[in-house]
């Protein structure tokens, strides 16, 4: 079988192409699951925070834990 040169050229593009896909999804995939594992990893603490400050909150009836706050303009308290 004779190889013509554009037919030399299309298998070689279409390999290139192969390699450069796989090399793009393996990139992906690594990126994903580093995503997902950071992720993971910051959310943990952050929700203890949440939940032992909303546990704090509901016991103590301080106006702190609202979310309101008083700020003093001109001897008048504006909530903001």
């Amino acid at each position: 079988m004779w190889l013509s040169p554009s037919l030399i050229k299309r298998v070689l593009f279409t390999s290139a192409m192969v390699y450069l896909a796989v090399g793009l999804i393996q990139i992906t995939l690594i990126v994903i699951t580093l995503s997902i594992l950071i992720h993971g990893i910051s959310v943990k603490p952050l929700m203890r925070r949440y939940v032992r400050n909303s546990t704090d909150c509901a016991r103590s009836s301080e106006q702190s834990c609202t979310g309101i706050q008083t700020v003093r303009v001109i001897g008048q308290g504006v909530s903001i």
